[in-house]
This record gives C-alpha cells, structure tokens and sequence, in this order.
C-alpha cells in the first residue's frame, strides 16, 4: 500500500470514499435527517469541506492507494482511504508547518462563500436547529490550553476496505509526521 500526498485530483474519489463512509452515520443522520430525499445536498457539503481542508494552513492530506503487494489488489491503483492530520499552535515549530499561498487564501476565501451559499440557500437535507445545537454543545476553544498539538482532524476509509488495516496505517504515517524532514 502507498501512503502520499492528497492532490486535487483525488478529491473525486474522496468524496466518494467520504459519502459512503459517512453518509449513514449517526450523527451525519442526526444531522442531514432529509438525506435520503435530498442526497445531493450532503454530497455538495462534503466536497467543499474537502476542498477546503485540502488549502489550509496547517492541514496535511494522505491517501492510501491499494498497490500490487496488497491482497485486495484489482490490478489497478485505487484510493481505498485518507486522512487529514493538522498541526495546531503558534510557536515557531508550528508555522514551519502551515505552508500557505496567495492562491490557497483566495480558494479559502471563495470557498467559504460557497460555503456559506450551500447552508444558507442549497442545503435542504439538514436540520439548522440541530447543527446549531451540536455546535453550541462544542466550545471552539476546547484545546486552546493545550498548547501546540497535532490532530487526527478526518480520517475515512472506503466501506469495501474496512478493517483491513488502513486507517491503523494512516495513524500511524501521520504519528512520523513530526520527524520527517521532507515536511520540516
């Protein structure tokens, strides 16, 4: 199994991997009750919040792509999970992490107007109140004491693929993260 970078072009298929991973979840259907009517609309939020996680400062995306030496191999590369690790802080160890670009704060920017567009106008498959009530219950600054930290932030992998080891190798690539150099 090969371990690399997200790029814009995987974003496709971790949507995918996204929707069925999470689509039927708990939560997810706590939230997005109308999902089955409008499923669309899910999807839609989904894939801004990917694109979004994808040109952040400090957000750091892997993926998992089945490779020759796995036994699930179909004779071709495909993305079987990702994962977002973020680095948190302001310290200087920190920053060195947060590569950020002209071009990713103007994305940022137009994405959070798309952002703001598909909640406020497209969205029909969620319940406000509900959203409104979870993240009432999630103070933003729960881990503000804590000082820099590194995050497992999302990590999903493909329904087909599951307990197969893949998210554990995910873990455990973002865990070397802090002692790469390649990313220092």
């Amino acid at each position: 199994m090969l371990i690399r970078p997200m790029t814009r072009e995987d974003l496709p298929e971790a949507l995918a991997i996204t929707n069925q991973a999470f689509s039927h979840d708990e939560l997810f259907s706590w939230i997005y009750p109308r999902n089955d009517e409008y499923p669309d609309d899910l999807r839609r939020w989904q894939m801004i919040r990917l694109r979004t996680r994808l040109v952040t400062a400090g957000e750091h995306a892997f993926v998992a792509v089945a490779d020759k030496t796995d036994p699930f191999w179909s004779g071709k590369p495909v993305i079987v999970g990702y994962a977002f690790f973020a680095r948190n802080g302001k310290d200087q160890a920190s920053e060195k992490w947060k590569h950020d670009s002209l071009f990713n704060k103007f994305e940022r920017h137009l994405l959070s107007w798309e952002l703001w567009y598909e909640e406020q106008v497209l969205d029909r498959a969620s319940d406000p109140a509900r959203i409104k009530k979870l993240d009432a219950s999630t103070p933003e600054d729960v881990y503000s004491s804590l000082g820099p930290y590194w995050h497992l932030s999302l990590l999903a992998t493909h329904p087909e693929y599951q307990l197969r080891g893949i998210g554990a190798k995910l873990v455990k690539y973002g865990q070397q993260l802090p002692l790469m150099r390649a990313f220092r």
